[in-house]
C-alpha cells in the first residue's frame, strides 16, 4: 500500500475552504472584544455617511451614523 500523503492545504482546519477565509474568520473571531478595549479605552469615534440618491448626489436623502 502507498504512503498517505497531505494535502495541499493540510494545515487548513476542516471547514475553511482556503487559507485565505481561514485567516479572515480567525481575524474577525476577535472584532467584538477589539470593540469593547476600544470603548473602555475611550478610542472610539462616531462617523456619519450620507446616503444620497444617484440622479441628485448634492441632496442627501438621510446619513446613517
Amino acid at each position: 500500500m502507498g504512503r498517505l500523503r497531505k494535502g495541499k492545504w493540510a494545515d487548513v482546519p476542516a471547514g475553511h475552504d482556503n487559507p485565505l477565509s481561514y485567516a479572515a474568520v480567525s481575524r474577525d473571531r476577535s472584532v467584538i472584544q477589539m470593540v469593547e478595549d476600544a470603548v473602555r479605552h475611550k478610542q472610539v469615534m462616531l462617523a456619519y455617511q450620507a446616503v444620497v440618491p444617484a440622479g441628485r448626489q448634492g441632496n442627501p436623502l438621510f446619513t446613517r451614523g
